[in-house]
């Protein structure tokens, strides 16, 4: 099983993304929501992830720089 994390401040954006994928991979998922950056990285450092889809201005985010931030906090993420 695959562990995906949707990171999005916009609900509508969460739950259709969560629909295309689970409607379209070809392999179970098991999907996770984060409604902020803190949110994501709190969620990241507490469990790995296979795909982590974040919004680049996702509330309280730091834009670009929350990329090297994530790596930092998750040594195994891959950009």
């Amino acid at each position: 099983m695959k562990n995906i994390l949707i990171a999005d401040g916009h609900y509508v954006v969460r739950t259709g993304t969560a629909l295309v994928l689970e409607t379209k991979l070809q392999y179970p998922c098991d999907i996770d929501f984060a409604e902020t950056y803190t949110e994501t990285k709190d969620k990241v450092s507490r469990k790995a992830y296979d795909l982590l889809i974040i919004d680049i201005d996702i509330p309280q985010s730091i834009f670009k720089a929350m990329i090297k931030d994530l790596k930092k906090s998750k040594s195994t993420l891959k950009s």
